[in-house]
Parts: structure tokens; C-alpha cells; sequence
């Protein structure tokens, strides 16, 4: 665990609000696209926090339009 947070770290990470009537279906998206996410923690019922690292956030907008 403290790996990932070194390695994390060095990469650099988002923290992302995810706001919808399905976000379940935003993480199901990003990782079929092979995109990592992680600490999912739900704050509402339809808002999702994510961290994801900063190289995929590019691939990510295509996933959140749809």
C-alpha cells in the first residue's frame, strides 16, 4: 500500500467528482478502456469520488461524455 502511494505520488493523480443518475456505469467504462481507479468512495447516493493517475485523464473525457 505505501508503494502505490510513493509510486502514485511521483506519477501524479486526480481526485474526480463523479455526479450522475449511474455512476457505477463511469467505472465500468474506465476500466473497460484499461484505465485505473481507486479509492472509490461514495459521498451521495449518485456522487462518486475517484483517484486516477494523470496520464489517463485524456482517455477519461472520452469515457465521461458518453
Amino acid at each position: 500500500m505505501i508503494m502505490k502511494k510513493i509510486w502514485s505520488y511521483f506519477l501524479g493523480y486526480l481526485v474526480l467528482v463523479v455526479k450522475g443518475n449511474h455512476p457505477e456505469r463511469f467505472i465500468n467504462m474506465a476500466f473497460t478502456r484499461g484505465i485505473h481507479l481507486w479509492d472509490l468512495t461514495w459521498t451521495c447516493p449518485d456522487t462518486l469520488m475517484v483517484k486516477v493517475y494523470a496520464q489517463s485523464f485524456r482517455t477519461l473525457r472520452h469515457v465521461a461524455r458518453q
